[in-house]
Order: structure tokens, then C-alpha cells, then sequence
């Protein structure tokens, strides 16, 4: 009964905070918070029909260590897409190389608690923690990008905010490319009073000019 009243709970209030602003962040943490306090009133339900159904506990303790592979995996994914569309450099390989230490991390653990050793065992609780939330955050992040892209949105914007990417050689790289076709679409679809484009980015140390310029 307690996780049923706590699902509703954060239910409203992630209809409070939807209804105020549908951008901020921690709506999808209200979100998740409500769905695992329901999926647990539900489980508790069914378990109390038939204790068969015991065995579905072990799902809800199971997403915190899929989160973390799936972290993993993204970022593996991200690298991956950047060294294609923007070719090899520190920006595109770190996603990779960040990807692949959270994929390395719960095994390093593992095999720290093997050891036997008091502190490696210390430092492999911690290691599992940290992935653990990042993979939790990334999935509040992920879960709630998926519900924030499907709702509707006026058809006429004031205004298209193109974000910058960076420049390679100080030429427009191929994301930035796709991102500002992107607008062109959206504003050449926008009748009659047109929205303003405002290509962002400034310049780095390794630029000749400003992504905007560019």
C-alpha cells in the first residue's frame, strides 16, 4: 500500500512540475521515481495473488546494473557516430574511451571482491556505485528525451537556436552540416512571418573564426 500511495504521490507531482515547465530535467526523475513505486505496487499485487510472481523482483533489482551497460553503450555508440561525422580527435574518442571504462568498471569490481582485500573490495562498492548512478541518470535522461520528443509543440516558432559543434580546419564539419539543414527546414516550413536562426557557438583556441561566422 505504501509503494502504491508513494507512486501517486510522485505521479502528481510529476504533473505539477510537467504543467509549470515541460523542459526541466527533473521531471524525468519524478517520472522514473513514479513508474518504479507503481511497478513495485503492481508487483506487490500480484504477489499477493500468487506467489509466483515473486520472481519479478529480481527485474527491478536487475535495471540499476543494465543502466550501467547500457550507459556504456551510448557512449560507445556517441564516439563512435562523432570520429565518422567529424573525424578522429580528444573529442571524439573521450565518449568512447569514458564508454568503455564504465563497460570495464562493474568486471574490474568483481574481480576486486575475488581479491579478498578489505580496501579493493571498498573501492569496488564504490566503483559499482558511481556506475550505477551515472547509468540511472543516463536512463532519467534517455527515458524522458524519448517522452519530451513526442509531444507537440506550436508549429511556429519564434525563433530556431542552431547549436555549434565546432570546426575543423575552421570549415563547418559535417554535424554542425546536418544541424543547420535542419533549421533551413524548419524555417523554410514556417509561413508567413518566419522565425529568426540564430547559429550559435563561439571560437576556440583551435579556431581561426567563430562557429556562428562560420
Amino acid at each position: 500500500m505504501l509503494t502504491l500511495v508513494l507512486g501517486l504521490l510522485f505521479a502528481g507531482l510529476f504533473l505539477a512540475s510537467f504543467q509549470s515547465d515541460r523542459r526541466r530535467l527533473r521531471n524525468g526523475v519524478l517520472l522514473l521515481v513514479a513508474a518504479w513505486f507503481l511497478l513495485q505496487a503492481l508487483l506487490d499485487f500480484l504477489i499477493d495473488l500468487n506467489p509466483w510472481f515473486e520472481w519479478l523482483n529480481l527485474v527491478v533489482l536487475v535495471v540499476p546494473v543494465v543502466s550501467i551497460f547500457v550507459f556504456a553503450g551510448f557512449l560507445i555508440a556517441n564516439g563512435i557516430t562523432m570520429v565518422r561525422r567529424e573525424g578522429p580527435g580528444i573529442s571524439s574518442f573521450l565518449p568512447m574511451a569514458v564508454g568503455m571504462a564504465v563497460f570495464l568498471a562493474p568486471v574490474v569490481a568483481f574481480l576486486f571482491v575475488l581479491s579478498g582485500q578489505p580496501v579493493l573490495a571498498g573501492l569496488a562498492a564504490l566503483a559499482f556505485f558511481l556506475c550505477a548512478y551515472l547509468g540511472c541518470a543516463f536512463v532519467v535522461f534517455l527515458g524522458y528525451a524519448l517522452v519530451y520528443s513526442r509531444m507537440r509543440f506550436t508549429p511556429n516558432p519564434a525563433a530556431v537556436i542552431v547549436l555549434g559543434s565546432g570546426l575543423i580546419d575552421g570549415k563547418v564539419p559535417p554535424l554542425l552540416t546536418a544541424r543547420l539543414n535542419k533549421a533551413l527546414e524548419i524555417y523554410d516550413g514556417v509561413t508567413p512571418v518566419r522565425p529568426v536562426l540564430v547559429p550559435s557557438g563561439g571560437q576556440g583556441p583551435d579556431e581561426p573564426r567563430p562557429e556562428s561566422s562560420a
